[in-house]
């Protein structure tokens, strides 16, 4: 497979999807400048010493993975394709033709990871510079809300290194260091039920998470508050697709006819 040249089935996007796409990386571009500017403005009365900075990058690294990891399980396990249609139908393709990731483009790597950051980090980034007093702590807090945000830039690109060779020896180098992850790593993910490793920067979260069924516990407490069932679409995915693989050109209409199907008769 890894020869051919992939053929991603769901690139072709409308001019709405491309611009809420760009939309969201706009808006992430966003809060990594705000938090630099503000980190800027400040630092000469509030700033710690350089050592610390420099030992803050380490943490920041590890919750960038971490915020990955929570995208890449939020969309594998929860979502289904009448609620995201496009978003979700790549994340469920790519678990069945996973070398498909590869084709896709810049603007897909982007803003898959840019939209998550972008919700979740801004309005933590404007309470933090607007409503809290500037304090070394408040800007050590800013300085990892910027890093988290400008790693998860490029956090799609990241998952996408996990299936196809660096040809850059510097990235090749990376993965050897562990501080970007690799496709041995990744490989892992793509075996079973999808359900482990799920963090696609450099995999140091999934070292805590996965030790400690982190990813199970979370989906206990949801399916305990909603009653969903985790990686259901997944799971229709699959099955659809054994029965007949073109029903991936247009999922939704065999989506509802599965579900349909699977109803209990009513009772007059």
């Amino acid at each position: 497979m890894a020869n051919r040249r992939a053929k991603a089935l769901y690139r072709t996007c409308s001019v709405a999807q491309a611009y809420q796409t760009w939309l969201g990386v706009l808006l992430n571009g966003v809060v990594v400048l705000w938090c630099a500017l503000w980190l800027v403005f400040v630092a000469r009365d509030q700033a710690p010493a350089w050592p610390w900075l420099v030992a803050m990058l380490v943490p920041g690294l590890f919750l960038a993975d971490l915020f990955s990891g929570l995208v890449h399980w939020g969309t594998d396990t929860w979502f289904d394709e009448t609620q995201f249609c496009r978003v979700v139908s790549i994340a469920r393709e790519h678990h069945i033709y996973p070398h498909h990731i590869v084709d896709y483009g810049v603007r897909d790597y982007l803003g898959y990871s840019c939209w998550p950051a972008a919700l979740a980090i801004g309005p933590v980034v404007a309470l933090l510079s607007i409503a809290v007093p500037p304090s070394p702590v408040t800007y050590l807090c800013l300085f990892l809300c910027g890093e988290i945000a400008l790693f998860m830039v490029f956090g799609t690109y990241g998952h996408r290194l996990g299936h196809a060779p660096a040809r850059s020896p510097v990235v090749r180098r990376l993965q050897q260091l562990r501080l970007l992850i690799s496709p041995s790593y990744h490989k892992v993910h793509h075996s079973g039920n999808h359900d482990v490793r799920y963090c696609v920067i450099n995999g140091w979260a999934d070292a805590v998470c996965d030790r400690i069924g982190f990813w199970r516990s979370l989906e206990r407490l949801v399916t305990a508050c909603t009653g969903s069932v985790p990686r259901r679409n997944d799971a229709e995915w699959f099955q659809r697709f054994a029965k007949d693989p073109r029903f991936m050109t247009d999922p939704v209409p065999s989506l509802r006819e599965l579900r349909l199907e699977a109803q209990p008769e009513r009772v007059n």
